[in-house]
């Protein structure tokens, strides 16, 4: 799975100490290992705490994830639970990053008490039917396998008190919309909803115009279209010497991970069965299209 880029933490943020979390919870904030907020943790952990619903707009590698754990966290420190069962669902576009949320979760909750369980496709379901047996408090899952365990009746909602949509734009363009339409009709209507998305095309907006009560909106996304975490460069090169400088730059970089975009031709093919990786390489690479251009991803 690609690397996530790190959060960008700002120097002048508030510590977490500031943002209203109890003693428990700023003990698993410090146990994890974590020292200042970044802007969207900042931002969000305050209001979602309150209980109200807020839409977080928000890429990938801001610290997002703990800005809705941690709320969930603190509403199972300082509140019991009205009745025994799953109190938070987090939904998700992929097993990947359920599993990635899942981890997360469980860093944070280390000795609370409280249990997270990743539901997804891909893996068999028994084994999830039995951690689901265990009554956990967390669920994290696709949309998919989450409504499978409902209609089975091994995930009862009645005492859900949080749902947060994590990616709702990617969930939504994958065509999840029916299953986490089918599945928030389900859910109590007193929960507090948590979204957070990169975009906020129309389907999005509407989800939560349909879906969320009065939420706050608050927008963390950068006006640039470059990340910060990537150094872009070109070379004006010869064309018959474009293979040469692949090379070079491969050898001086070293990166861990690289896509390279080519015409399409058979030259992907031909190039590539000289560089590291073999024929794996070169499959991968006859797959894309390009112009005459080469995109090398940064170390790390």
């Amino acid at each position: 799975m690609p690397a996530v880029p790190s959060a960008v933490v700002d120097p002048d943020a508030p510590l977490f100490d500031s943002l209203g979390l109890s003693a428990a919870t700023l003990e698993a904030v410090h146990r994890a290992g974590y020292s200042q907020p970044t802007p969207v943790q900042a931002g969000l952990i305050p209001r979602a705490i309150t209980g109200i619903d807020v839409l977080g707009q928000a890429r990938t590698g801001t610290g997002k994830t703990a800005a809705f754990v941690l709320p969930i966290l603190e509403r199972m420190a300082v509140e019991p639970a009205g009745k025994p069962g799953v109190r938070a669902l987090i939904m998700v576009p992929t097993r990947e990053l359920a599993v990635q949320v899942r981890d997360e979760f469980e860093k944070l909750a280390h000795g609370s008490g409280v249990h997270c369980v990743a539901v997804y496709g891909g893996k068999p379901i028994k084994s999830q039917i039995d951690k689901l047996a265990r009554h956990p408090q967390v669920v994290v899952g696709t949309p998919g396998r989450v409504l499978d365990h409902m209609s089975r009746g091994t995930l009862d909602f009645r005492a859900l008190e949080i749902v947060t949509l994590d990616e709702a734009d990617r969930m939504l363009d994958i065509g999840f919309r029916p299953d986490i339409e089918k599945i928030l009709r389900r859910c109590p209507d007193s929960r507090q909803t948590l979204l957070l998305s990169a975009t906020v095309p129309p389907p999005v907006a509407k989800l939560a115009t349909r879906y969320m009560r009065d939420p706050e909106i608050l927008d963390f996304s950068s006006r640039d279209i470059a990340v910060e975490t990537i150094e872009q460069y070109y070379f004006t090169v010869d064309p018959t010497r474009k293979f040469e400088l692949l090379q070079k730059l491969l050898e001086r970089e070293q990166p861990r991970q690289a896509i390279v975009f080519a015409a399409p031709s058979g030259e992907p093919t031909r190039s590539t069965r000289s560089l590291p990786g073999g024929p794996v390489a070169s499959r991968k690479a006859t797959k894309l299209t390009w112009p005459a251009s080469m995109a090398i991803s940064p170390k790390g």
